[in-house]
């Protein structure tokens, strides 16, 4: 006997052995009667299994077991849920069809993250209406993300983390320093503010410091 048909006379054995299994023998007097065997019904001249408590998003394969459809898995004897792959956040309400829960929308990959109604620029967020600053920034008293300067940024604002902007009629001297600017260059004095001297001691102000009186 070839291999091949080795094989078919096994599966038909099994399957003639699955069906009888599933009949079982009554003797009512004299009188012998085939009957489905307990756990089972008779369908359309079929002795099929039986589940009382049905089979959600499954099939009764025998009695009182169930084995779930593709894409779900098994809550319990008689229930089957839907499986997602990802669905943090979230309902599996079907196969990898995952309903979000109130402020969490789609990302697009059936997984779920939080909404904040006020961007989170600079920054991620990372619960309903919660942001988390990025590196180098901090959470102002209306809850979006600023710049962090060390300096303060005297005389100018902090516009990156530790990048200082100038007012106008100020310029850097130094990293996150900005000074005033007099076009001048203030000679025997110092510029204290956007075009105004100071003149050291000695000095008087015209249009530069000179030494004594006015001129």
């Amino acid at each position: 006997m070839r291999l091949a048909n080795f094989w078919l006379l096994l599966l038909l054995l099994g399957m003639i052995s699955n069906s009888l299994a599933q009949i079982c023998i009554r003797k009512h007097g004299t009188q012998t009667m085939h009957v489905c065997c307990p756990g089972y019904d008779r369908v359309k001249g079929r002795c099929i299994p039986y589940c009382p408590m049905g089979c959600e998003n499954g099939r009764c394969t025998k009695p009182n077991v169930c084995e779930c459809n593709e894409g779900y898995k098994k809550l319990n004897d008689h229930r089957c849920m839907p499986k997602c792959d990802n669905c943090s956040n979230g309902v599996c309400i079907g196969p990898n069809n995952c309903k979000c829960l109130t402020d969490y929308i789609s990302n697009g990959t059936d997984d779920c993250v939080p909404v904040c109604k006020r961007a989170c620029k600079n920054g991620e967020c990372i619960a309903p209406n919660k942001c988390r600053c990025s590196q180098g920034y901090r959470t102002s008293a209306n809850g979006e993300c600023e710049p962090i300067c060390s300096s303060g940024c005297p005389n100018g604002r902090c516009v990156a983390p530790e990048t200082c902007e100038c007012n106008e009629g100020y310029s850097l001297s130094a990293p996150n320093i900005c000074d005033p600017v007099c076009s001048s260059g203030c000679p025997n004095g110092r510029c204290v503010a956007p075009e105004t001297c100071e003149c050291n001691e000695g000095y008087s102000l015209t249009n530069v410091c000179v030494h004594g009186r006015i001129m």
